[in-house]
């Protein structure tokens, strides 16, 4: 089921600071560390990459489609 959500009181030059950490951070994952973490783990942290990268790209054609 999909829903649209707003959350009050987002700092949103924080929460794009956020975002660009976590993506490098997964990019930067060696099979070790994939290891350590389990398929409902990385599948979690792909979900909400991919919500803050859609989110952002939102946010991006909003800005500069003026």
């Amino acid at each position: 089921m999909k829903q649209t959500i707003t959350i009050k009181g987002v700092d949103v030059k924080l929460l794009e600071k956020q975002r660009k950490i976590i993506n490098k951070a997964v990019d930067r994952m060696d099979f070790e560390t994939i290891t350590l973490f389990g398929k409902k783990e990385i599948d979690a942290l792909q979900g909400i990459m991919n919500m803050l990268d859609s989110w952002s790209d939102e946010m991006y054609w909003k800005e500069h489609a003026k």
